[in-house]
């Protein structure tokens, strides 16, 4: 079975009539076979930064994933809208970029760190992010 992730920005989500036979990709080609089985997974990405677009994501007619940002302004928030409204929850745990000079989030994992401090700024992302799967 063919699995495909689409990754959308959580800003580009910006219509209430998708179904299970619309679904907007970004960067995915699908094969136009109606036979192929497949899954197709949509998670919204980056979210915890703006409480604009819960209104359109609540509207949805298909299943997404809310990706999460620890400590950012509206994890909580998104987070419980996200498990009120029957959409699954999970960290974006944010991780050490490869190119430098890039603005790193306040819990970002780094290639250096030991384990104990990778366990505590993980366990800060699941309280930040309550009920993520």
């Amino acid at each position: 079975m063919a699995v495909i992730v689409a990754v959308l920005a959580f800003r580009m989500v910006k219509t209430k009539d998708v179904t299970s036979e619309h679904v907007y990709t970004s960067g995915v080609s699908v094969p136009e076979d109606k036979s192929a089985n497949g899954i197709l997974a949509i998670v919204l990405d980056d979210c915890g930064y703006s409480k604009s677009n819960l209104a359109d994501i609540e509207g949805l007619k298909v299943p997404v994933t809310l990706a999460v940002l620890p400590d950012t302004p509206y994890a909580e928030y998104v987070s419980r809208f996200g498990r009120k409204n029957d959409k699954e929850v999970i960290v974006h745990m944010p991780m050490e970029p490869l190119g430098q000079g890039i603005p790193l989030e306040k819990s970002t994992l780094m290639v250096g760190m030991g384990k104990d401090e990778v366990r505590e700024l993980i366990t800060g992302a699941l309280v930040s992010v309550p009920g993520a799967v």
